[in-house]
């Protein structure tokens, strides 16, 4: 399909957008694996936090992480799944640059 300028420019302000929001996203999520890794010996005295609940909190942020990974790492032209392939050029399923040369 044959989009315009306009359109394409969309396209990419797009995908600059969501690229940003993947990369905001790994703040909490380093947060939490360190929060995990280290809580038992400074957040569970300290803020009385057992390690049942310690790892449901972990497992909540990862699984929302991923919950909006998901539904984030779209193309925003044909609304399918980029994949796992880093920061692609080119969407692999319908082909629109998806950042400007």
């Amino acid at each position: 399909m044959e989009y315009t300028e306009q359109q394409l420019r969309k396209f990419q302000d797009d995908f600059a957008r969501r690229r940003r929001n993947q990369l905001l996203l790994l703040v909490p999520m380093l947060v939490a694996l360190i929060g995990y890794v280290f809580g038992d010996q400074y957040l569970t005295p300290s803020l009385g936090i057992g390690p049942d609940a310690l790892g449901i909190i972990f497992f909540a942020v990862i699984a929302g992480g991923v919950i909006f990974s998901f539904f984030n790492w779209r193309c925003p032209a044909c609304e399918k799944y980029l994949g796992r392939s880093g920061i692609p050029r080119h969407c692999p399923h319908c082909g629109v640059a998806l950042r400007p040369r």
